[in-house]
């Protein structure tokens, strides 16, 4: 082979073979990633105007990008009061485009030194714009730094650090970034340590081996800010979608029941209802890990806006060789989800109303058989019959009645299962699912809509109406459909 290839060889071969480091470090942000931080994607309001923007002398300290992303220093969409004022734009496609741009909200600042013409936020975002644009490395910038000091009067409160200085403007991570074992999947310290018992504890472990786990902390910084953003769709829909979309999931018997106890019990707190979602999907090409991704959507939202991806949330994101346990992916998740928040002086108690999955993810979560085992039905009891031809189980039809399972049904099984009476399953329950701390099984687990109509029944009508509809119709709608992703 040439050499070239014997060494693209040889770099492939060091890659496999290349350590993993047991330590979460976070990269020194650029100026351009702190600005990005000052901006985040805007959504609708209540006035539903195009291209709404308040003019405010008061911040001229404020930074947007425009659609070149070149940097306007005189461009502001902060009230006089302080609040957000959030952006809506609906062309005459009927779309929602979130790619508009917003501030966080700009604290109050205070003076670099007594009698000071600048404040102390607004000289330090300069030295580092000034540091960004001549290309100044860390080195050189805690340097720079130790100058403009030395002409500063005495008691400044400048900072003696390029790191310091970043940190004033990084805010923090919303997610909770661990490592975990193949092998026992327990967490691995800075020390290389996860478990006592085993064999691969504070032992040298390759990318293969490690499992990357990330989870939404109790912050709620996610969250908070996409009901901010939808906050008067979500105060609004609910009373208007029984003329608007009456077949919408708000009008079922499970949210009217949690909306009437929500209003009998607190009257003034408006409920903030969430559909979980799990599912494993490759984001990137590589056979020796797999990511599963725990989301959630806001039943409030109407759609097409609630399935956007600037709307929903990530829960829990599994990235490892090994599939993962129900109680590691989702118990920290279900442990934190329901709670109450206080969000522009409005309280919103937060609950769920259904978890929705492929058979495989949700066999995974609610800790029950696959659906090719002999108890594969949620909805009811029956057992399954073995067909030796088709080498399959299948599920005949019985003219007496069958017994339909509740949830204290499974939480019976999922007891026994527990106390060791039955070594696998038991009328198909594995075990204690964390999903029954937010929710009831089998009343709240949707049916696969996915999988079971759309990817398998829609595919054979579309390719039978494209053959009827004439082209130039068939392509508008596609893309009108690639517009809504």
């Amino acid at each position: 082979p040439a050499r070239h290839t014997v060494k693209q060889r040889r770099w492939r071969a060091h890659q496999k073979q290349k350590l993993y480091s047991t330590q979460l470090s976070l990269p020194v942000p650029t100026v351009e990633q702190i600005v990005e931080q000052d901006l985040c994607l805007s959504s609708s309001d209540e006035s539903f105007q195009d291209n709404l923007i308040i003019d405010d002398d008061e911040f001229e300290d404020n930074l947007i990008y425009d659609n070149n992303y070149d940097l306007d220093l005189n461009a502001d969409l902060i009230e006089s009061n302080g609040s957000i004022k959030h952006l809506f734009i609906m062309p005459e496609e009927y779309l929602f485009d979130f790619a508009l741009k917003r501030f966080v909200e700009q604290e109050l600042d205070e003076s670099l030194y007594d009698g000071a013409p600048v404040t102390f936020k607004f000289y330090h975002k300069k030295i580092l714009e000034f540091g960004n644009l001549v290309k100044l490395n860390d080195f050189n910038m805690n340097k720079l730094l130790k100058l403009i000091g030395s002409a500063l009067p005495i008691g400044n409160k400048l900072v003696k650090s390029y790191r310091k200085l970043v940190s004033i403007f990084q805010e923090q991570p919303s997610f909770n970034e661990v490592l975990r074992c193949t092998k026992c999947l327990e967490i691995i310290n800075n020390n290389n340590y996860c478990s006592i018992i085993c064999e691969r504890n504070q032992c040298q472990r390759r990318v293969a081996d490690v499992i990357e786990h990330v989870s939404v902390d109790r912050s709620n910084r996610q969250l908070i800010e996409i009901i901010r953003r939808n906050k008067h769709l979500i105060l609004n829909y609910p009373q208007l979608v029984d003329k608007l979309l009456p077949c919408d999931v708000l009008t079922g018997l499970v949210y009217e029941k949690k909306k009437k106890y929500l209003q009998t019990t607190f009257n003034d707190t408006f409920p903030i209802t969430l559909m979980l979602h799990i599912d494993s999907t490759p984001v990137v090409h590589w056979i020796k890990k797999h990511t599963w991704l725990v989301t959630a959507s806001i039943v409030e939202i109407p759609p097409p806006l609630r399935e956007n991806q600037f709307n929903l949330l990530l829960l829990s994101l599994w990235n490892a060789p090994v599939k993962p346990d129900a109680d590691s992916l989702l118990k920290e998740v279900c442990d934190t989800i329901k709670q109450t928040l206080i969000i522009d002086e409005i309280k919103f108690s937060i609950d769920v109303l259904l978890f929705k999955a492929d058979l495989p993810a949700r066999a995974l979560a609610t800790k029950h058989v696959h659906h090719n085992a002999y108890y594969a039905c949620l909805e009811c009891d029956q057992e399954g019959m073995w067909c030796e031809e088709g080498r399959f189980v299948t599920y005949p039809y019985i003219q007496s009645s069958i017994n339909l399972p509740t949830s204290a049904h499974f939480d019976i099984c999922a007891k026994l299962v527990h106390q060791q009476f039955s070594d696998d399953n038991y009328l198909g329950v594995k075990g204690i699912s964390p999903l029954t701390k937010i929710l009831d099984i089998p009343t709240q687990i949707d049916l696969d809509v996915m999988h079971l109509c759309f990817i398998g029944h829609c595919s054979l009508l579309l390719s039978k109406w494209e053959k009827m509809i004439v082209k130039e119709t068939w392509y508008s709608g596609n893309e009108f459909l690639n517009r809504m992703k």
